[in-house]
């Protein structure tokens, strides 16, 4: 039979009569024995399972939603667009969202913050008050206590609240940790079911687990206090080396080591670092606490081991998740002919990007589909360049070779840790490897296909997440989308934000291959644009010189300058190396002018300006919206970008999607 903690059982009536002295004190023994569990596991257990009820019904409405977008492909209409304006995308104060507040300020003039806290959006704000709520409510309200002179174990009502609110702690704690673990592992049915993103997710993560730190150190407080108190100082001491204190004294350091370490600035210093020590620490606080209740050994217990082995269950289906798809995507077990049994990569720089970008290209062996990934976050292990360590990048770009090999393009910025170490390899010439990769891990993409105007916001290396949806818009075929505004005047935008030119090179391949693809087809799809935008003043100013002298020089030879009308009009592919060609020794140092060259050939049918500074990204976006037509926006870029981007989406009521630098 079943037993709940605030059950009394056969095995607990006859602990608690071993402990009575005189016969006439049994009706207030047993007062106190109902009094103690309902208080102490009832009231917490109903509000635990409301947490979980309520994360259950969040699920179920996110499948819901996920599913009526999946059969309304059209625009949303004007009530859920003022939803998503005030509700869905707005942060909960101002326009900030995905530049994180700073609370404990850096030593140093550039330091990162210390301690820095991310404004949550209203939608998120909605849920995470909920969360507040049902971890808040137990710990101050609903107690019933017995009068003093009635309990029989506890004289004094602070000893009763006391023991009340430190169980009450253990309960919400316990209770909470399958949820912590559901919602940390990248193979997740929560993130499977819902579509939510991964920063989302994440956020909803990292509150529950405060939570739990929350409780589980204020439950080590109350029962420190409770014992002291009770016991004295001996009795306190006798206590505190009892084993399963120790178990719980050991759960207790690590998870509040996990809080020190999740720190934003320790996540972004040694990335890779913090995410092996987070799972060991893991490991180590659900053997903590199993040890913690199991020397109890009281079989009440019984539904704090079902919890646990939900936490370790979630953990453990994660674990196994990784390792199919480690196997899948990355093994050749059919034996292709010519396709090695392991996924490998060729590394090297980046052409015309001064040496400060890397390209990736990962060579899967398994059942990886090229363009199935364009623009979905991966994992990639390099276990030659840094083992037992991953890392998250996005697809930029798939396909095949003119080898006939599958191919997934990634683009890396080189940081600290494994990047740094490829950069410091590719330095020395392009080399290939062994990688293995994870994913997709992306949430759902939006529908763009109903909408009139698409503008990509995008800053730096965030080129990868929307580069994909730019090549795709491109590709679209000119047809009716309605009856009323054909697909004709459908018109993709991309205003592109970089400290230096040579940084815009790492889209030009896949750029140059989309447009020979349009040409060779002949077809008409939709107007593309793209604004480069070099936000450093001194690389402005230098490629403007180079781009002087070049036009100089062509000038002098007869050739057209960058910003003829032969360049903007259309320029064959397989000329710009005859181009390149005529620059001086000096000129030829400069990257940032032969990026112009490359760039300038991709008319008409995409469309280029260059400009210097940074952007007004509000102005953009109103400039965008006052045109009449239906607008979506897709961001992914630095933070303060993200925030600019949502508010003049917001500001025009247009559809917003943003893909964050998540940490």
């Amino acid at each position: 039979m079943y037993v709940y903690p605030w059950d009394i059982d056969a095995k607990a009536k006859a602990k608690y009569l071993k402990k009575l002295k005189k016969p006439e004190d049994l009706p207030q023994l047993v007062r106190t024995v109902q009094t103690l569990y309902h208080n102490s596991f009832k009231v917490p257990f109903m509000f635990a399972f409301a947490i979980l009820g309520c994360a259950a019904a969040l699920v179920l409405g996110c499948l819901a939603v996920r599913v009526v977008r999946h059969l309304r492909s059209s625009p949303s209409s004007k009530r859920s667009g003022a939803v998503r304006k005030h509700f869905v995308d707005a942060p909960l104060l101002g326009s900030r969202h995905a530049e994180p507040l700073t609370l404990v300020p850096g030593i140093g003039k550039e330091a990162r913050p210390i301690i820095s806290l991310a404004v949550p959006l209203r939608s998120h704000t909605t849920v995470l008050f909920v969360l507040a709520l049902l971890n808040f409510l137990p710990l101050v309200a609903c107690y019933s206590p017995t009068s003093v002179k009635d309990n029989y174990y506890y004289k004094t009502m602070f000893l009763q609240i006391i023991k009340y609110f430190g169980d009450r702690t253990a309960v919400l704690a316990v209770a909470q940790l399958p949820l912590v673990i559901l919602l940390s592992g990248r193979n997740s049915p929560v993130r499977t079911l819902t579509g939510i993103s991964f920063d989302v997710v994440m956020l909803y993560h990292r509150h529950v687990a405060r939570w739990v730190v929350v409780q589980v150190v204020l439950h080590a407080i109350a029962y420190s206090l409770n014992e002291a108190v009770k016991d004295g100082h001996e009795g306190y001491i006798e206590t505190m080396n009892k084993p399963y204190v120790k178990f719980g004294t050991a759960a207790l350091v690590f998870v509040v080591a996990m809080v020190v370490q999740s720190l934003r600035v320790l996540r972004q210093k040694a990335y890779e670092v913090f995410v092996a020590v987070h799972i060991v620490f893991a490991a180590l606080v659900l053997a903590g606490v199993w040890w913690h209740i199991a020397l109890l050994a009281n079989t009440r217990y019984a539904l704090f081991f079902d919890l646990l082995w939900l936490a370790i269950g979630a953990w453990v289906f994660d674990r196994v998740a990784r390792v199919f798809l480690l196997v899948a995507l990355n093994t050749n077990l059919r034996m292709a002919a010519g396709v090695p049994f392991l996924s490998r990569a060729s590394v090297s720089l980046v052409e015309d990007s001064n040496a400060s970008l890397l390209h990736v290209r990962v060579f899967p062996s398994g059942a990886t589909l090229g363009r199935a990934l364009d623009g979905s976050s991966v994992m990639l292990h390099l276990p030659t360049v840094q083992a037992f360590v991953s890392h998250p990048f996005s697809v930029m770009a798939g396909g095949t070779d003119e080898t006939g090999r599958r191919f997934l393009d990634l683009a890396v910025r080189p940081q600290a840790g494994m990047t740094r170490r490829l950069h410091e390899r590719a330095i020395n010439g392009a080399f290939e490897c062994v990688a293995l990769l994870e994913g997709p891990y992306s949430g759902d993409e939006m529908d763009l296909g109903g909408f009139e105007h698409v503008l990509l916001v995008t800053g730096g290396i965030g080129i990868t997440h929307t580069l994909p949806i730019f090549t795709k818009e491109m590709r679209t075929p000119s047809s009716k989308t309605d009856a009323e505004k054909p697909a004709a005047q459908r018109t993709v935008e991309m205003v592109w934000c970089a400290k230096s030119a040579s940084t815009f090179a790492v889209a030009l391949d896949t750029l140059e291959r989309e447009v020979a693809s349009a040409r060779a087809s002949g077809s008409t799809h939709t107007r593309a644009k793209i604004t480069l935008c070099v936000t450093s003043q001194s690389d402005s100013r230098r490629s403007s010189t180079l781009s002087e002298k070049k036009s100089s020089s062509d000038e002098e030879k007869g050739a057209a300058p960058f910003d003829s009308p032969v360049l903007e009009g259309g320029l064959p592919l397989d000329s710009i190396p005859q181009l390149l060609s005529r620059q001086t020794p000096e000129e030829s140092a400069g990257d940032a002018a032969r990026v112009r060259v490359r760039f300038a050939a991709l008319a008409p049918e995409v469309q280029v300006l260059w400009s210097e500074g940074k952007p007004d990204v509000g102005a953009e976006i109103a400039q965008r919206g006052e045109a009449g037509s239906t607008l979506a926006i897709v961001a992914c870029g630095p933070p303060a970008l993200l925030d600019a981007a949502r508010a003049g989406a917001r500001g025009v009521g247009a559809v917003y999607e943003e893909a964050a630098y998540g940490w």
